[in-house]
């Protein structure tokens, strides 16, 4: 069995999705959950707090620079947040 996490890609619906081997369980952190099973606490921010929206969640991850224009950012994080998927590679 090979441990790896594939390059997340996006597929025919649009959807963005991201593959992990299962020996990586509750071992994750970050925009893409920590892969624990519980929905519950998949909105933890990067200070382990939690979040209600996925906008917060995500803006939370944001690390200021002269490249990100938070303004636009939340602009596009108000007209909806892209639905993720986290599915295991078994092979």
């Amino acid at each position: 069995m090979r441990t790896r996490i594939h390059r997340p890609y996006r597929n025919a619906n649009g959807l963005y999705l991201l593959q992990v081997h299962p020996s990586y369980f509750s071992q994750l952190c970050g925009v893409c959950s920590n892969y624990n099973g519980e929905p519950m606490d998949d909105l933890q921010g990067p200070r382990m707090e939690r979040f209600q929206r996925p906008e917060q969640f995500l803006l939370s991850y944001i690390m200021p620079s002269s490249q990100c224009n938070i303004d636009e950012v939340r602009s596009r994080l108000s007209r909806g947040v892209p639905q993720l998927f986290l599915t295991k590679d078994s092979t």
